[in-house]
């Protein structure tokens, strides 16, 4: 069984440090989870093309723009609408 992924998108190290620590030693399924990380929205989205099975997405909002974290969620649910 693959491990769990959570992907973390946050323009600020320190928020995604504080996160990543926070979900330090998570367990799923008896399996720890697997952290992926990403310091904008850009990146984010190529994140989810090379990992389709993120399960969890951990987003800021304003990033690179005032709304960049909600235009990634709409890109992606026109996205999985194919």
């Amino acid at each position: 069984m693959q491990r769990m992924k959570v992907l973390v998108v946050d323009d600020e190290p320190d928020i995604e440090w504080v996160t990543r620590q926070a979900l330090r030693g998570i367990l799923f399924d008896h399996d720890p989870i697997e952290v992926l990380s990403a310091p904008s929205a850009k990146h984010a989205q190529a994140i989810i093309v090379q990992h389709p099975d993120v399960a969890v997405l951990l987003l800021d909002v304003v990033m690179e723009s005032p709304h960049a974290g909600l235009e990634l969620v709409r890109s992606e649910e026109h996205t999985s609408e194919l």
